[in-house]
């Protein structure tokens, strides 16, 4: 075998290396692309969720409010109606 011929096998070998390599590269960056893609609507989920949730929160806060206002409202008109009844 001439020292070309070696070189050519080498060369050849190298090669197939490479687009081996090239088609795994390749096949790694689409499941990244594609992870990318879940993790982004998984972000804005999120999001929305919580959204929801600080609204949920808020409205149960405004509620219990509206809840302690109504029995202290009615814990002074409890007097009042005493006194008129002349009790």
């Amino acid at each position: 075998m001439s020292n070309v011929e070696r070189m050519q096998a080498k060369h050849k070998q190298v090669v197939d290396d490479l687009m081996k390599l090239q088609g795994k590269r390749d096949k790694a960056l689409d499941l990244l692309i594609r992870a990318e893609a879940r993790y982004r609507t998984a972000v804005k989920a999120v999001g929305r969720s919580q959204k929801r949730l600080d609204k949920a929160r808020d409205e149960e806060r405004q509620a219990k409010l509206a809840r302690k206002q109504a029995k202290a409202e009615s814990k002074q008109e409890s007097p009042d109606i005493a006194a008129l009844l002349g009790v």
